[in-house]
């Protein structure tokens, strides 16, 4: 095998590697961001409350902007920071289904 053959395969390899290692850092991200949420707290605070989101219009369920935040971005938000951003991006379709009712 010629000197540049393996110089591409070392190459590959390394990109590999560093491909895999990003991934590791994305999931030692995201276990840290798993573990700082207070599930405690938010099932206190939003259990009482009944949500029919699931049958509201798709472009104002959360759902979407989650995977593009979570999954996407690799921005690992609190709950309320998630929430917070929602509704600025939400807010002119939120706004008008309030109107509605």
């Amino acid at each position: 095998m010629s000197v540049l053959a393996l110089s591409k395969i070392a190459k590959a390899l390394w990109a590999l590697k560093l491909h895999f290692f990003g991934i590791k850092m994305d999931l030692q991200k995201f276990d840290n961001f798993l573990s700082s949420v207070d599930l405690k707290k938010y099932r206190e605070l939003y259990s009482p409350i009944k949500i029919v989101k699931m049958d509201l219009d798709k472009d104002i369920q959360a759902i979407a902007l989650m995977y593009q935040v979570y999954w996407q971005e690799r921005n690992f938000l609190s709950y309320d920071d998630f929430y917070k951003r929602y509704k600025d991006e939400k807010s002119v379709l939120l706004e008008a289904i309030c109107n509605k009712i």
